[in-house]
Order: structure tokens, then C-alpha cells, then sequence
């Protein structure tokens, strides 16, 4: 993930619902939430993705996803919805994606029950940026070699 990279994929868009939250429900969940993200990003590997960016801020081995309030911290960037998800993979990606257990298991229905927007498209090409961040390991050390 040091490099930016070009090639085919698929853009995934997922917004808030614009729906009116009828009374005695729960506004969480007519909005987009960190697990919603963690979900579409699981399936897109498991899909064959070769890279993945989040609003622009490109996931690598040390990336985190976590919720703070009401935003989400990716990286070390606080973002909002909407949430623009691209990710570099072969022909068939976004098909993997739609069918893939991680994104059917719950997030496809959050987006039907509670009406979140969400779009997908294929995209012959698209541009990743590089992680912009640090790598280096503070407490991991090279396991000595077994006899």
C-alpha cells in the first residue's frame, strides 16, 4: 500500500438514509456505521480486491477502522458519509462483492430494511493513492530462526 496504484475495479458509495426515522426507532440505524465499513471492506478482499481506499485514504496491514462520535477515523483521517469506496481487482469484482457472505450477511440488509444509499459501479480504471502514514513496528521484532 506505499504505492499508488492504477488499474480496473469498482466504486462502492454508502450515505446515510434520507428516510424520516419514524417514532420509537432507533436513528443508528438509518445511518451509515463503522461496521457497515469494516463489512464492505471484508468482502471486497475476500472478493479478490487488490487495494482499497476510503474517502481517499488508502487501507493497508496496519489500517484501523474505528468509530469515534460521530465520525469515522480511518488511518488517522476523521471522515463522513458519504463514503466513496474504490477498490482495484480483475474482471467480476463487484459481482464477488454482491455476492460475497461478509456484504449479504447484514450490511445488504441495513441497506434494504433501513433504506441507506448506496450505489456500485465498475470502473475501468482508478487511481489509489499511496498510505500516507507510518509502518514501522514499535514493540515487534524478527522472530529468531528455529534450529
Amino acid at each position: 500500500g506505499l504505492t499508488a496504484l492504477r488499474g480496473p475495479g469498482v466504486v462502492i458509495e454508502i450515505a446515510d438514509s434520507k428516510r424520516v426515522v419514524p417514532d420509537g426507532e432507533n436513528p443508528a440505524n438509518y445511518i451509515v456505521l463503522v461496521d457497515d465499513l469494516r463489512d464492505i471492506v471484508t468482502a471486497l478482499w475476500a472478493s479478490g480486491a487488490e487495494a482499497i481506499s476510503i474517502n481517499g485514504e488508502r487501507l493497508v496491514a496496519t489500517s484501523s477502522i474505528y468509530a469515534v462520535g460521530a465520525s469515522v477515523l480511518v488511518n488517522t483521517a476523521f471522515l463522513s458519509p458519504p463514503f466513496r469506496i474504490e477498490a482495484i481487482g480483475s474482471e467480476g469484482l463487484i459481482d464477488r462483492f454482491q455476492a460475497n457472505d461478509a456484504f449479504q450477511g447484514r450490511v445488504a440488509q441495513r441497506i434494504q430494511a433501513f433504506g441507506l444509499e448506496f450505489a456500485t459501479q465498475a470502473a475501468p480504471s482508478l487511481d489509489l493513492p499511496a498510505f500516507v502514514g507510518n509502518t514501522r513496528f514499535r514493540w515487534a521484532v524478527p522472530a529468531a530462526a528455529a534450529p
